[in-house]
């Protein structure tokens, strides 16, 4: 389960980003992106953040296919991140 947070103790930055990661206009882009802010929200820092960013300038549908491994990660996106945010989901909803 993820954790609570108190969005009054986050900067206008990372409520920002939290939003357009919670509110993309595709559930399945809110679950994969939200979950991850939601629990790196604490620590994320302004790099994460403007590479986070750069990410949700993607539209719905390649980015969707991006962090379902079904489309190549574009060059303007930051891999490490995308493989963490993968790598996250994937473990997440992973059924034991």
């Amino acid at each position: 389960m993820l954790k609570k947070i108190n969005i009054n103790n986050l900067s206008d930055k990372k409520k920002k980003l939290l939003f357009k990661c919670t509110h993309r206009g595709t559930k399945e882009l809110d679950i994969l992106l939200g979950n991850y802010v939601l629990k790196y929200i604490d620590v994320l820092n302004n790099k994460d953040i403007d590479h986070l960013n750069t990410i949700l300038e993607f539209n719905d549908v390649d980015l969707f296919l991006i962090l379902t491994k079904k489309k190549k990660i574009d060059k303007k996106m930051n891999k490490e991140l995308i493989n963490k945010i993968i790598k996250f989901n994937y473990h997440i909803n992973k059924v034991n």
